[in-house]
């Protein structure tokens, strides 16, 4: 009776678990430099703006994939901010996609504006582990050996020899966990009337 009592409890708090998975936040930062070039879009030199940039957004810990292929995925996100200067400029609503991808594929993510044509992506080691239909999401910092942007909506986001993406390190940061959703709340509630069921029985 003790045993089935004790895996009563075991099994009651592996899928209690589950039902706190956090989130992680992903930030990186740098410093672009003053060099002028043409962006391929607007056809006309523009100059980069001399000034410190940051990046955040959070996912999932265990996203579940919007769409996915051989070596990459797209998750949901929240909290997007791209700072220029200090300065908050104003693209989280021009965010269609964020994508992770696997070695192969470059690794690391890109985040796609508007279209895929604008997009501002950063490569070296993937970002998770398992597969990219069940992607569990890695933390730690990784360093980033290879970046691209343009100027989306007016926003410089690099250009060749215009940034300093290169070596800068992305990093992934485990989030609270986030609040359980009411199923794990039953589940929790059965398993403690089961071993309070449990021990009355044993008292008789």
């Amino acid at each position: 009776m003790r045993l089935i009592g004790l895996s009563s409890l075991f099994a009651c708090f592996l899928i209690c678990s589950t039902g706190f998975a956090g989130t992680i936040t992903y930030s990186v930062s740098g410093t672009y430099g003053s060099g002028v070039a043409t962006n391929s879009l607007l056809g006309h030199p523009y100059t980069a703006p001399n000034a410190e940039w940051s990046l955040t957004f959070t996912v999932d810990q265990n996203p579940t994939p919007i769409t996915f292929g051989a070596d990459f995925f797209s998750v949901g996100w929240t909290g997007f901010s791209y700072t220029l200067g200090g300065v908050d400029a104003g693209l989280a609503s021009s965010v269609t996609e964020i994508d992770f991808s696997d070695t192969l594929q470059l690794g690391m993510f890109d985040v796609i504006f508007d279209s895929i044509d604008d997009s501002l992506g950063f490569s070296g080691p993937q970002l998770f582990t398992g597969t990219t239909a069940a992607p569990t999401m890695s933390i730690g910092s990784f360093v980033d050996d290879n970046s691209g942007g343009e100027l989306i909506d007016g926003v410089f986001l690099g250009g060749t020899n215009l940034q300093s993406n290169a070596g800068v390190a992305v990093n992934g940061a485990l989030d609270a966990p986030g609040v359980p959703e009411p199923s794990t709340f039953f589940m929790l509630i059965g398993g403690g009337l089961g071993l309070a069921a449990l021990r009355r029985r044993r008292a008789a």
